[in-house]
């Protein structure tokens, strides 16, 4: 069996190799290049540690508070399992017990994707660590008007981004809820359980 998954994988890896960091390194030798070149490559090393960091904070947190929501959606005995008969001779599969061992992976994959999501807003970080203020005062509120164009946009991207992780957070919890019996829908009725 190992011995006919092995070309398949040396198959993949060298796929990944051509299709995916041959395309992405030599976009980044390029760009370090340019920049070098024309004597701005602090701006770019500012640039590329602000996408890190934004990628490692903002996938942090996703995965943390989705490990812990489904960790809370799957807490306590089931009291119906949903079991799935694969075959005559398997045993049934417990639905809710493969749920729970999923549930790492799959907060990893999209703590992974919400960090690489995050990744695009770097210049609203930047502009709003570097903001100076304009010296002139808005009428109406009497703010400084660098507040409208450095402090709005990044609280406006933190709502965005909480907004899209309480989605996700959504979206993987009610399968989770469904497997375990505690949301059940029937024909002109639902009916939720208080867990």
């Amino acid at each position: 069996m190992n011995r006919r998954r092995a070309p398949v994988l040396m198959a993949v890896a060298i796929a990944a190799v051509i299709f995916i960091v041959i395309p992405a390194g030599s976009g980044f030798l390029v760009d370090l290049w340019w920049f070098r070149e024309i004597g701005f490559q602090v701006v770019f090393l500012k640039e590329l540690l602000a996408r890190t960091l934004l990628f490692l904070i903002a996938g942090a947190v996703a995965f943390a508070s989705l490990q812990l929501t489904l960790r809370i959606a799957q807490r306590g005995v089931v009291p119906d399992p949903v079991l799935i008969h694969v075959g005559e001779s398997a045993p049934p599969l417990d639905v809710s017990r493969a749920a729970h061992r999923l549930r790492s992976p799959l907060a990893i994959v999209l703590g992974l994707l919400f960090g690489l999501g995050a990744t695009a807003s770097w210049d609203t970080v930047l502009q709003w660590m570097h903001r100076t203020p304009f010296g002139v005062t808005d009428p109406v509120f009497g703010r400084d008007v660098g507040y409208y164009v450095f402090t709005l946009p990044l609280i406006s991207l933190v709502l965005g981004l909480l907004s899209t992780l309480a989605v996700l957070a959504l979206i993987s919890t009610l399968p989770v809820y469904f497997f375990r019996g505690d949301v059940v829908i029937a024909p002109r009725r639902l009916r939720i359980e208080p867990a």
